[in-house]
């Protein structure tokens, strides 16, 4: 396959694969060290709070399942098709058969954060065999604790301007559940929504429009992310985001709708560049952080927001050093990816 507009740039930065395209560049070769060493380590710290962040929600759930299980038997949870405001509900789950979604949901979060890490520490040796930064930077746990540090101190912003004008999301809706029913809720929030909202309105298109337009065998492949930008993919990354963002008017109000709107469009992004098991633990740590507070109390949780702040600021500052407009420059993507000639797994490198 001939080397797309953005082969050339990935090449030289010494990754394994396109980002843009998913072509295998051949084996990486050693580059200058950047001088960004204290940023590049403020960025890493990010991973550390979202795994403290996952696996103590995870061990939480594990240690209190009965507990759980006990509160939700009680819930009702639809299964829908989500379009805006309002969904197409297609069956009620309750009873026995959600307590076996939990436990699914479980499994779920678990293996993307056990890939996760693996893939890390696969980044972090190439990067000691290699001196490149990007290694360890461009693995799926990172861009998505990096991202979500940026989504929260943006969505932390934004509630401080509504604040002021009196104009705060609502989360009276939140005083109907118990305890345990509301850690149950959060949790699975991070799987179900990236289902309904990336796979359903981004995956989902992807694969059709690669297999009538494109002719990819391996289309199925699109449903799990990590396929890289093009124009068609960065369109229907703005439909998701705007549909995830009015799903949340229903118990929030409209002043939380261009908040999920924003935080929808940055999963989207870590979706559509790393892979759903990305998107599952970003979204998942975005909506347990709420948990802490339940399971190790609110001083923790504050602790967790104030670092995500602060590293919020770093993030940003380290993209500006180290601009890498091309992945989000429009007018640059082609207008359709390229046919995948890699496994499901090498599809979800960056590196």
């Amino acid at each position: 396959m001939d080397d797309c507009e953005m082969c050339q740039m990935w090449r030289e930065r010494g990754a394994k694969y396109c980002s843009h395209c998913g072509k295998y560049l051949g084996d990486m070769t050693p580059v200058k060290k950047n001088d960004t060493g204290l940023l590049h380590l403020l960025v890493l710290l990010t991973v550390t709070i979202v795994v403290f962040v996952v696996v103590n929600n995870l061990v939480y759930c594990i240690v209190n399942f009965g507990g759980i299980a006990d509160d939700i038997s009680n819930l009702r949870i639809s299964v829908y098709i989500p379009y805006g405001i309002d969904d197409l509900v297609l069956t009620r789950v309750g009873g026995s058969a959600l307590i076996a979604v939990f436990a699914a949901d479980l499994v779920i979060i678990g293996l993307c954060l056990a890939y996760a890490l693996y893939s890390f520490y696969r980044g972090y040796e190439n990067e000691k065999a290699t001196g490149n930064p990007d290694c360890t930077e461009k693995t799926g746990l990172t861009g998505c604790s990096s991202i979500l540090a940026v989504s929260l101190l943006l969505s932390i912003i934004y509630l401080m301007a509504t604040a002021a004008t009196n104009n705060t999301p609502s989360t009276d809706w939140m005083s109907d559940f118990t305890r345990f029913e509301m850690v149950f809720l959060l949790t699975r929030a991070g799987v179900i929504e990236e289902l309904m909202y990336r796979v359903l309105w981004i995956g989902l298109p992807m694969m059709i429009i690669v297999l009538v337009v494109v002719r990819d065998k391996r289309c199925w492949q699109y449903l799990l992310g990590g396929f890289g930008m093009s124009k068609a993919a960065f369109i229907l990354i703005v439909v998701s985001s705007v549909l995830f963002g009015l799903a949340h008017f229903d118990g929030w109000g409209w002043s939380k709708v261009p908040d999920a709107a924003l935080g929808g469009l940055l999963f989207a992004y870590i979706y559509v560049q790393y892979g759903l098991y990305a998107s599952i633990l970003a979204h998942c740590a975005n909506d347990v952080l709420t948990t802490v507070t339940y399971t190790v109390g609110a001083g923790v949780e504050s602790m967790a927001l104030l670092g995500f702040l602060g590293l919020g600021f770093v993030t940003i500052i380290y993209w500006f050093l180290k601009p890498n407009m091309d992945a989000v420059n429009v007018r640059k993507m082609k207008n359709f990816p390229d046919k995948l000639e890699v496994n499901l797994l090498d599809q979800w490198k960056r590196y």
